[in-house]
């Protein structure tokens, strides 16, 4: 389950299937899953490394878009 505001403002229309809607894709074409792993703990290193290069470069972001925009990026990089 999306949070609603991450699914409203950060992936508006985004859709993250569960292990058990692609595997069947998966098997379907031919292929043989040998071994999966749960990228939890390395999406959160991801997130980390994403918002101190999006803080770094915040001034720029926010003349392309605007204050609202980074301040939405801005909390769903440090909260999720």
């Amino acid at each position: 389950v999306t949070n609603p505001w991450v699914a409203k403002y950060i992936f508006p229309g985004g859709y993250v299937p569960a292990l058990s809607e692609v595997l069947p894709a998966v098997e379907r074409a031919g292929l043989l899953v040998t071994d999966i792993e749960i990228l939890r703990m390395h999406y959160a290193d991801t997130l980390l490394a994403w918002r101190q290069r999006f803080l770094a470069h915040r001034d720029e972001v926010e003349e392309v878009y605007d204050s609202r925009f980074v301040r939405m990026w801005e909390f769903y990089l440090a909260a999720a």
